[in-house]
């Protein structure tokens, strides 16, 4: 972006320079400055590599006077790289830093010279090149804008496990590009960085080779792209004159919730999704964790976290819940249908943040959330079938003994869906108290209201002729003073 807004990025008749040009995403960025008329000169180590990416770029020329040369050089030796500089005539106009190198494992199982080759390959190599040409380019002074262009990556915003020695090092790169972009304005050169999520290319394949199961597992949701889409993104969002470039929705997500001093490409935009991200990534690192603890488990890398219940917010959700339960008695009593159905979306909120706050956690996520929806509702018709054979009407007042169950299943089910899942041993564990040790008070918070609505359908056959009689009112009642009081005693005895 330039001083006083975007400037226009011009790339007929001008020199290029890419690093890392002779395969993948760097050839691919390569062959888009071609076909737009630009003279591209290709850096990288293997000079085979790099006579056969010439080859292949020059077949793409639009003007007989394109220039298509190569440099072989080592990217991680400022001496070379200088001589390589200095010796570009013109001098480059642009510079597309595509050159890096990933490599993946667990942070405990790599050798310390992985961890310096990284620095080496991606951000000192990235500290080399810039500094060598915008030493050269100061001096030089253009009627055009020129830009610079860093590669850095979405783990740079989105650190994970197996990455911690290629994370740190792209968000070096990244932290660089900030500070330079503020530098470069004395010389009038603009700075971007890019934050590509996976690219298909030989180094994706090699890292495939190298990575945990745990980290490939991780992975399965991620839409990897092609090089020439990623240099399709690429070169879109230098034409548009951003900063920060990315070459997925994610990309655009993450980028903005791990925002820096960087200027805002787009600020309405970007500010909707720091907004997003703060709702939404919790869940998401949340799953992520999980995921890891799981792996953890499998692996007997680690014992389980012990069996611990947050009693202060355990205890204090159930009051609230109760409390807006016995305010909301008499339309109970008025109106018993249009009240059950009403307040449902309400007992499914306060059972959420209730479970979500319960020690140990459950696997919150918004696949785990409509998993145990769809659980609580096969539960409502169980509850249903269960409360018909005990008597409950059928005919005349179908809906409302339907809307007793699914409130029922609220408060006994759905909770449980969170740890149980789809193990039905785990449920026949549970039914038989064998699950105490694992759940704590959620056990009796699930066995309260059972136990209530149970003797709340005692004064239903009763002579007493008083309005609270009708079904359902006692036995939804008793399950709620049920829930408040197994929640009291579940957190006692933990």
């Amino acid at each position: 972006m330039g001083f006083w807004g975007r400037s226009r990025f011009e790339t007929d008749r001008k020199n290029v320079l890419v690093t890392g040009g002779s395969q993948g995403f760097g050839l691919a960025l390569a062959k888009k400055f071609v076909l737009r008329g630009s003279h591209v000169t290709i850096a990288a180590r293997t000079e085979s590599k790099l006579k056969v990416a010439v080859e292949e770029l020059s077949k793409l020329k639009i003007h007989d006077d394109q220039i298509i040369q190569y440099r072989s050089v080592d990217l991680t030796n400022y001496d070379d790289v200088k001589i390589m500089i200095d010796q570009l005539e013109p001098c480059p106009d642009h510079l597309a830093h595509c050159a890096g190198s990933s490599y993946p494992g667990f942070f405990v199982d790599l050798h310390p010279v992985v961890f310096e080759n990284q620095m080496r390959q991606n951000y000192l190599a990235s500290v080399y090149i810039t500094h060598a040409l915008i030493k050269r380019m100061k001096d030089i002074s253009v009627p055009y804008s020129r830009r610079i262009m860093l590669t850095s990556s979405i783990l740079s915003a989105l650190p994970l496990v197996g990455y911690n020695a290629y994370s740190p090092t792209k968000a070096a790169v990244r932290a660089l590009a900030d500070g330079l972009r503020q530098e470069c304005i004395l010389y009038g050169i603009e700075v971007s960085i890019f934050l590509p999520a996976t690219i298909l290319s030989p180094g994706y394949e090699e890292e495939n080779r190298l990575k945990p199961s745990l980290v490939l597992e991780m992975e399965k949701s991620d839409k990897a792209q092609t090089c020439e889409t990623v240099a399709y993104y690429c070169m879109k969002g230098l034409d548009n004159g951003d900063f920060a470039i990315t070459n997925n929705f994610v990309g655009d997500i993450m980028k903005n919730h791990s925002r820096t001093s960087s200027p805002h490409d787009n600020p309405i935009l970007e500010f909707l999704y720091c907004m997003l991200t703060l709702f939404v990534w919790p869940f998401v690192r949340t799953q992520l964790d999980q995921d890891v603890y799981k792996y953890a488990l499998q692996h007997r890398l680690r014992t389980a976290v012990p069996s611990r219940s947050n009693s202060f917010v355990t205890i204090l959700f159930s009051c609230i819940q109760f409390c807006i339960f016995y305010y909301l008695i008499p339309p109970l009593v008025a109106n018993p249908y249009g009240t059950l159905l009403s307040t449902l979306p309400l007992w499914f909120l306060l059972q959420t943040i209730q479970t979500y706050f319960q020690r140990p956690r459950g696997y919150f996520t918004f696949a785990s959330i409509f998993r145990s929806i769809c659980a609580t509702s096969l539960g409502s018709v169980l509850i249903a079938f269960i409360l018909f054979t005990f008597g409950a009407p059928l005919v005349n007042n179908f809906q409302l003994s339907f809307l007793c169950a699914a409130t029922l299943s609220v408060l006994i089910i759905y909770p449980l869906t969170f740890f149980f899942q789809s193990n039905y041993t785990s449920w026949g564990q549970f039914l038989a108290f064998k699950q105490y040790k694992t759940l704590g008070s959620l056990q009796c918070r699930a066995w309260g209201p059972i136990l209530g609505a149970w003797a709340g359908a005692i004064p239903i056959p009763l002579d007493w002729d008083q309005p609270w009689q009708a079904w359902p009112i006692t036995v939804v009642v008793g399950a709620f003073i049920g829930h408040l009081i197994a929640t009291i005693f579940g957190e006692l005895l933990q």
